[in-house]
């Protein structure tokens, strides 16, 4: 018994804690040395070896040992539970250990006159400390199972009442001690007991032992399996609340795509309407001007200096005329709209990057189409973006873009062999955010972007979007040089 429960200590979380668990094992193993002690006393080698007494005593001081661990174990539940009152634990096993003390030394007392002296000490033991330890331990098992049957853990809690029964008729035996001549030990006795049931009492606390420990193993098997139970569904509820986390980030992130992808939509036709307003209304007007100031200058009569400020006013304008088409350009090239993103792409490469002498190469594969213009305008944006890095950062002089139409996918690589640059987290080393714009951009229209560079090695700008051809175009394969 003691060994098992040891083996067990660990699995007593329904007990409040493992150690309350440890007196039960104590009694177990040192009961089980005291029952063995006593079957080699009655064997005729040891009825005459002359220090039989120290052995007696020996078997005395275990006896009041293990039924002492029995007393605290079943106050220790039924008292100690609460963790406040720790502290008086020390006090009850003390009390304890005094009480069996004082057992012995009143046997001594009393029986100091006759010959059996060990006999009445285990009796008067046997009746104060075994009878109320088993009880006090069964008392304390039951109580613990018809609260687990509260509880609604039906089979633990059986187990427990059955345990908890087992100790209270292993404190009946109890009882049943070598025949003294004192009541009721001269009465009930292990010899009435014998010619009663026709065996040793010995055998049946040896039954009831085997009982209490089978129903604590038993016990403590179903708790485990509750326990296991408990934690499976402690496991999935922590999973299921994960993956609510993950759909509530998942639908999140569709959210931010989506005004991500509204603010450049409003964006955009924002930049379409300020460019339709610079070149209906603005542009319009410079050309008004121009004529107004070249009619003036015709009817001037010579007048030097007139003519003078009227061809500087000219001039003005016609730069004034030029910023404002470069920049209706920028906000919103006409190509784009009027003939696609391949062309859009290849009047980009033509005049980006003119002036600088850099040359931008530009193949386009497969039919073209007219697309949605939000995809035209995610692509246009992103190659926008990549020919002003090269300007600023690659130190290159020439760079290569390749668009390719297939029936539900455009890709589009650009490429450059120049510097190169270190990435940390979607950004670049010399700053800004174009990098970042370009990812969201592609995202926004469902999308795959991604970046190869290193230092030295170039760069490398792959980008996939979802697009079916109108079949509107002709396939058109071509390489344009730009500068």
């Amino acid at each position: 018994m003691g060994l098992a429960l040891l083996l067990e200590e660990e699995r007593f979380p329904l007990l409040g804690e493992s150690r309350i668990i440890i007196p039960l094992v104590i009694f177990g193993f040192i009961h089980g040395i005291h029952e063995w002690i006593e079957m080699f006393l009655n064997l005729p080698v040891w009825l005459t070896y002359k220090n039989s007494d120290i052995v007696n005593w020996l078997r005395i001081v275990l006896l009041t040992i293990s039924f002492s661990s029995l007393i605290f174990f079943g106050l220790s539940i039924l008292i100690l539970k609460d963790k406040d009152k720790r502290w008086g634990a020390r006090v009850l096993l003390g009390g304890v250990i005094l009480l069996g003390l004082s057992i012995i030394a009143f046997g001594v007392l009393i029986s100091r006159q006759h010959r059996d002296l060990f006999s009445h000490i285990d009796a008067i033991a046997r009746y104060f400390i075994g009878v109320v330890g088993a009880f006090l331990a069964g008392w304390a098992l039951y109580s613990l199972g018809r609260s687990e049957i509260k509880n609604e853990r039906l089979s633990i809690g059986r187990y427990m009442n059955w345990a908890g029964l087992g100790f209270i008729l292993y404190a009946i035996t109890q009882t049943v001690v070598t025949k003294v001549d004192f009541f009721p030990a001269s009465f009930w006795n292990t010899g009435s007991f014998e010619e009663l049931t026709g065996m040793p009492i010995q055998i049946f606390r040896a039954g009831l032992a085997v009982w209490i420990t089978v129903c604590i193993l038993r016990m403590l098997n179903f708790a485990e399996k509750e326990r296991a139970k408990g934690l499976l569904e402690a496991q999935q509820a922590k999973f299921d609340a994960l993956e609510r986390i993950r759909q509530e980030l998942a639908n999140r992130e569709v959210m931010r795509q989506e005004l991500i992808r509204k603010i450049m939509v409003t964006q955009d036709e924002e930049r379409a309407r300020i460019s339709r307003e610079l070149h209906d209304e603005t542009a319009q007007n410079l050309t008004a001007l121009s004529l107004n100031l070249a009619a003036l200058k015709n009817k001037m009569d010579h007048n030097p200096e007139a003519e003078k400020i009227v061809a500087y006013l000219q001039k003005l304008s016609r730069q004034i005329s030029i910023g404002i088409y470069q920049l209706i350009r920028d906000l919103r090239p006409i190509q784009l709209d009027e003939l696609g993103l391949g062309p859009a792409i290849q009047y980009l490469a033509d005049h980006a990057l003119k002036n600088e002498g850099i040359k931008i190469y530009v193949q386009i594969k497969g039919i073209q189409s007219k697309l949605d213009p939000s995809i035209e305008n995610v692509l246009f944006r992103v190659a926008q973006e990549a020919i002003n890095n090269i300007s600023r950062h690659s130190g290159v002089l020439e760079a290569n873009i390749v668009l390719e139409y297939s029936q539900d996918i455009i890709n589009m690589l650009i490429h450059d062999a120049g510097r190169g640059f270190i990435i940390e987290n979607d950004s670049v080393r010399y700053g800004g955010l174009g990098i970042a714009g370009m990812r969201e951009r592609v995202d926004s229209v469902g999308g795959t972007f991604a970046l190869k560079t290193a230092p030295g090695i170039g760069t490398r700008i792959e980008v996939s979007v979802p697009g079916k051809s109108r079949n509107e175009s002709v396939e058109s394969v071509g390489r344009i040089g730009a500068g």
